[in-house]
């Protein structure tokens, strides 16, 4: 068992709140006395409660969580490396792009030689 476990009232207490008070507002809907003051709450008390419910508990397990600190917080630490090794980084990059022109460069003399030994091969054999 978890050492987080939390039993279900603790869990869905907004969610448990908002079923009772639209049950109680809907019993005292019903009653002669103030039936007016509970008709007119069950409207707003719907639609409150709904957006109490998102941001306090439904935003944890009925859709993916909101982690804005927690993205915050990632991207801020992205940016602080970023800054920290952007040089490194950019050493690293220069000199891969370094290897790759150095290779293209190997591969024009190759392909002078070629051009050269074709030629020889031409004047002699003919």
């Amino acid at each position: 068992m978890s050492p987080h476990y939390e039993n279900f009232l603790v869990a869905r207490k907004y969610l448990i709140s908002a079923y009772v008070g639209f049950f109680g507002l809907m019993f005292i809907a019903g009653t002669t006395d103030i039936s007016w003051f509970a008709k007119s709450s069950i409207i707003p008390f719907v639609f409150w409660m709904q957006i109490m419910y998102f941001y306090l508990e439904g935003r944890k397990s009925v859709f993916k969580p909101l982690l804005m600190r927690f993205y915050r917080r990632v991207s801020a630490n992205e940016i602080t490396q970023m800054e920290s090794f952007y040089h490194e980084s950019m050493r690293l990059r220069i000199r891969d792009l370094l290897a790759n022109a150095k290779h293209q460069i190997d591969f024009n003399n190759l392909h002078k030689d070629y051009r050269d030994v074709k030629a020889e091969l031409i004047n002699t054999v003919y």
